[in-house]
């Protein structure tokens, strides 16, 4: 038997795309650039990307709301060329500043994407300085 998930959009059950393969998870990842800058990352939200057979615009909503609610710039990165084997386009978001929590909480209350699959990855931890 071959592993497959749905996403539905919107909460409703006509709109909806069931894919093969385990489902994805989506990474979020601060890391930090030139000394104290940190940026995050946000990689894999292919599964909100718009979906024109099913007026899915999942993704610009996505982005909208991580602009209000961070207070920072955001860079998206969107492909119109499915990933490797078929499928939906890649996409990811790139914001300024170490937003790691808000992004968690948008993903899970507003999208209602399971916890299970948001890979944390925080590598801003300070060194301590030996004495």
């Amino acid at each position: 038997m071959v592993d497959h998930y749905a996403v539905v959009y919107d909460g409703n059950e006509n709109e909806i795309s069931i894919y093969k393969g385990a489902c994805p998870g989506i990474s979020v990842e601060a890391e930090a650039i030139m000394g104290n800058k940190v940026i995050t990352k946000v990689n894999g939200v292919k599964l909100l990307i718009n979906n024109s057979d099913l007026n899915c615009v999942a993704f610009e909503d996505l982005v909208k709301k991580l602009k209000n609610k961070c207070s920072a710039s955001i860079k998206t990165n969107t492909s119109n060329m499915p990933s490797v084997g078929g499928g939906i386009p890649e996409a990811d978001i790139t914001i300024q500043g170490n937003h790691i929590a808000m992004i968690e909480q948008i993903l899970t209350q507003d999208y209602g994407f399971p916890v299970r699959f948001i890979l944390v990855n925080d590598k801003t931890n300070k060194k301590k300085k030996k004495k």
